[in-house]
């Protein structure tokens, strides 16, 4: 592999594994959202989470994958995450 192909699959690989830990702390914050809301607060964290999940999930590793499962997986559709 000559040099300028090395470099584009090394930014390749650095931004996916970025984009994973983003979209894993974004998880991680949805989380803590919606333990610390209280009340009708609450409906409106879990829609906000159903939605991101919705969207995200198949760009979400897999710990996150069962993390979300754990935490949101009554508001997510059958099969969602791939399972």
């Amino acid at each position: 592999m000559n040099q300028p192909g090395l470099r584009a699959h090394w930014e390749r690989l650095c931004s996916s594994l970025c984009k994973s830990r983003a979209s894993g702390g974004e998880l991680r914050d949805l989380i803590r959202e919606d333990e610390s809301a209280v009340g009708y607060d609450r409906n409106d964290v879990r829609a906000k989470a159903k939605k991101w999940l919705i969207a995200h999930g198949s760009s979400l590793a897999a710990k996150d994958v069962l993390l979300a499962r754990d935490h949101f997986g009554y508001l997510l559709p059958m099969g969602w995450g791939g399972g």
